[in-house]
């Protein structure tokens, strides 16, 4: 392996050899700690996200999106609530048709 010219780094490629062959990279997987945390806490917001339609508390699921008609409910109130208008347009309006 040839010895990096730092002043012409720029102008080559470095996954390229002189002959301008393949120079394969093998990443490894990464390790540790951290990387351990961020996947445990990457497993339990997708589980969340999916059981959270399925549990209910005082009667009302803990998470709901309902796009088509645009509510929301969380679960501190409870209380499903409009979304506002800017976030999912009105089919009307999207269709081309001035809403009424």
């Amino acid at each position: 392996m040839q010895a990096v010219d730092w002043q012409d780094f720029r102008d080559h490629l470095s996954t390229a050899d002189p002959e301008g062959r393949r120079l394969w990279l093998y990443p490894r997987q990464p390790r540790g700690p951290f990387y351990r945390a961020r996947t445990g806490l990457s497993w339990l917001l997708l589980a969340i996200l999916i059981a959270g339609p399925f549990v209910r508390i005082h009667g009302h699921p803990l998470l709901l999106l309902n796009i088509v008609e645009r509510r929301q409910a969380r679960a501190e109130g409870g209380q499903a609530r409009d979304l506002p208008r800017s976030v999912v347009p009105d089919r009307q309006h999207a269709a081309g048709r001035p809403a009424s």
